[in-house]
């Protein structure tokens, strides 16, 4: 266990009778086992900042070492925005249902890209409860228990998978944008005007319009 998780989460599974530590961990915030499980836990705020600033693709990416991979996502939707000091905003049920639909996207985009599976757990108090049946289930001796590994991806397929899922884009102008940019956190840090200005073949305002959307919301 991250030594930078609670100390309420550790006391919850000591207290279910599973052998825990605290220590730092180079990878996740939940590891065990050979082959190893690994696990991150995040808040449903963190999420959302970890999408925008591209952070979320290289701790993915860093975690291809784990025979077993799961993003945790801890706690209800946030029902209120804060925009700079500003008071909070409340949301609207769409922007709600917008924020559930991005997270089934990246579900979807995780488990395809990185053999990352997403689990959402939104009374936190239950994440110890989980996280003690992954540690059984990991535990079975059985192969039938344990993901079917195939052929690792490379760190351009990863991100070539990534960018191509974005409406509109194919293979080759994921390869062109990803050129020009290098990284995800490249391209979800720029503008739409941005994008528009390095004059990328297939990419026009619609297009970078949409990446911005994408990538950074």
């Amino acid at each position: 266990m991250s030594s930078n998780e609670p100390d309420k989460i550790f006391f919850a599974v000591n207290d279910l009778g599973v052998p825990i530590e605290k220590r730092h961990l180079e990878v996740g915030d939940y590891v065990w086992g050979k082959p190893p499980l690994v696990v991150e836990r995040k808040e449903f705020n963190d999420l959302l900042r970890s999408l925008t600033d591209g952070r979320l693709f290289n701790q993915a990416f860093n975690m291809m070492g784990g025979e077993g991979r799961f993003l945790v996502v801890t706690g209800e939707v946030p029902v209120v925005r804060y925009i700079g000091r500003s008071k909070p905003v409340k949301l609207t049920h769409r922007d709600i249902q917008a924020r559930k639909k991005k997270l089934f996207d990246l579900s979807v985009r995780l488990r395809s890209s990185f053999g990352i599976s997403v689990f959402w757990v939104p009374d936190e108090r239950d994440f110890p409860l989980w996280l003690v049946s992954a540690y059984e289930q990991w535990g079975r001796k059985s192969t039938g228990d344990r993901f079917i590994q195939k052929k690792e991806k490379t760190l351009n397929d990863i991100k070539l998978d990534i960018v191509t899922r974005i409406p509109g884009i194919g293979n080759k102008t994921g390869r062109l944008l990803l050129k020009e940019f290098s990284t995800i956190q490249n391209l979800s840090s720029v503008t739409k005007e941005e994008i528009q200005k390095k004059k990328i073949e297939g990419v026009g305002p619609k297009l970078s319009e949409r990446i911005e959307e994408v990538l950074r919301t």
